[in-house]
């Protein structure tokens, strides 16, 4: 009924997103209003679950899953996991979350994901959402502005269609964020 982070990474990207107080503005829209849909269970979601949340910001609803309501979709949308094989995802079936990041930016929704942890060699870029055209893929810089080395890369070869991903680049080392004890930390 409420949100929730079993391992720390759901909070400490919120707060590179949205996080800050009164005295300190972490985030990249501090004063920008949030909501979330539960993609996963302990770190393990798959294709239906991922599409699922994908489907309910279209039109969120209530808590009982009524009432859905497209005005209250988001403007954008954040995320920052990948669909692994082990959990079900595979060439023949990122159509369905291709279609729901389509349809949710034919609706007007930004849908910004993470271009993953695999690695600098080139291809590395693999997994759903980051490798599709309508996903805003971001790749992490470090300090210095140089690649982060666990950042993955394009061309995308696992679709076949030599996309060059991410789109853009941004800091993913050492980046100030809330932790999910209510404090503050440092990751990357």
């Amino acid at each position: 009924t409420e949100p929730c982070d079993d391992n720390a990474h759901g909070s400490h990207t919120m707060g590179t997103m949205v996080g800050g107080n009164d005295t300190l503005k972490i985030g990249v829209a501090p004063d920008a209003k949030w909501i979330a849909c539960r993609n996963m269970d302990r770190g393990w979601g798959s294709p239906i679950s991922y599409t699922e949340c994908y489907e309910w910001f279209l039109a969120p609803t209530d808590i009982n899953g009524n009432n859905p309501d497209p005005s209250r979709a988001p403007h954008v949308i954040n995320n920052s996991w990948g669909c692994p094989a082990i959990e079900g995802c595979n060439p023949d079936n990122f159509f369905m979350m291709e279609t729901v990041v389509n349809n949710l930016t034919a609706a007007g929704t930004v849908v910004v994901v993470s271009a993953g942890n695999d690695g600098s060699s080139c291809g590395t870029i693999n997994s759903p959402s980051a490798i599709f055209d309508n996903s805003f893929t971001v790749g992490a810089s470090r300090e210095d502005d140089s690649k982060a080395i666990f950042s993955s890369v394009g061309p995308v070869l696992i679709d076949s269609s030599y996309r060059i991903k991410p789109d853009i680049v941004a800091p993913g080392v050492n980046v100030l964020s809330i932790n999910n004890q209510g404090g503050f930390n440092s990751w990357g």
